[in-house]
């Protein structure tokens, strides 16, 4: 029997090393998974239409990037659009009054 391994020695600075390799691989196992575990769905769509979300996207966008996104603006719009026939069309009545 040997004497204990010191922090510093080489023995010691090569587990971490070991140990280190096997985390990572380990974290990109779990990554794998869980991408592989995401519902995904094919929507046709025609060339054009496909050409032109490819157009409103940003580098490294997906199409699913691209969709949620537009979709968010829409529905954030949608409220504005909304709001503003509100104020519009309704007589208010300010807290104050009340």
């Amino acid at each position: 029997m040997g004497a204990p391994e010191r922090p510093g020695s080489v023995f010691h600075s090569g587990m971490k090393r070991h140990t280190n390799v096997i985390a990572i691989i380990i974290i990109t196992i779990i990554a794998i998974i869980m991408l592989n575990t995401m519902v995904k769905t094919t929507i046709a769509l025609s060339l054009e239409t496909r050409d032109l979300l490819r157009d409103l996207g940003n580098k490294g966008e997906t199409y699913d990037d691209i969709i949620l996104r537009l979709l968010k603006d829409a529905g954030w719009k949608h409220l504005d659009t909304r709001w503003n026939e509100i104020l519009e069309n309704d007589e208010f009545i300010p807290l104050d009054e009340l």
